[in-house]
């Protein structure tokens, strides 16, 4: 489960110029997710 506070890494899709590609952290402020 999701939980608010929390990081993750994921996969954000490709990317554009120079942007870095692979797996970036997030982190999860909603308390819905």
């Amino acid at each position: 489960m999701i939980s608010r506070g929390q990081i993750y890494f994921v996969s954000l899709g490709p990317t554009r110029g120079r942007e870095q590609a692979g797996r970036r952290p997030v982190l999860v402020v909603s308390a819905d997710a």
